[in-house]
């Protein structure tokens, strides 16, 4: 942000803040906020910057998981879905990924993952996720491949993530039904 001091009958005051003028600085400031946990005002100033520029793919991003944390995940998946049409990357479908994946629309989800894993397959995160969401799915042969191939990346983030689908209730029936048809 940019500062200015003020003399008022011979006294100095503290800096004032200028209004943002450019995206940059509107992104800046929706950090702040979002940092801060206010999203609404956040998502303001995301959406400033992107009325200076409807491509700006860092304050789609910004503005995305700022409505996610809010629990709109509709709104998120929007900017999402621009953010993956403006560049197709790991990262952007792994974002989009995880709204299709709260919105219950897991088929989605599991494509955008796979996509993703195929374009960054060392990346654990995505992979981790992509097994979360095959248990999420019920898909069970998916979620043991998926377990299998994390444990050769990041054994840690493996047992951790067996236990996160352990409780999943979807994953639960799965695994039943395969122990009672073996």
């Amino acid at each position: 942000m940019l500062h200015h001091s003020k003399k008022i009958a011979g006294h100095q005051i503290a800096p004032q803040k200028e209004a943002p003028q450019t995206g940059k600085e509107h992104r800046a400031l929706a950090k702040e906020y979002s940092e801060r946990r206010d999203q609404d005002k956040a998502i303001k100033q995301y959406s400033r910057a992107l009325e200076l520029n409807p491509a700006d793919k860092l304050a789609l991003n910004g503005r995305g998981w700022s409505y996610f944390k809010e629990g709109r995940y509709k709104i998120a998946l929007k900017d999402f879905d621009q953010l993956v049409s403006l560049s197709k990357n790991a990262k952007n479908l792994h974002s989009r990924a995880i709204a299709l994946h709260y919105l219950h629309r897991y088929d989605e989800s599991i494509a955008d993952l796979t996509e993703a894993v195929n374009l960054a397959p060392r990346n654990a995160e995505i992979l981790r996720f992509r097994t979360v969401t095959n248990a999420s799915a019920g898909n069970y042969d998916a979620t043991v491949a998926d377990l299998r191939q994390l444990y050769s990346l990041d054994p840690k983030r493996a047992d951790m993530t067996f236990k996160e689908i352990l409780l999943d209730p979807n994953f639960r029936r799965a695994y039943q039904e395969r122990i009672l048809h073996s």
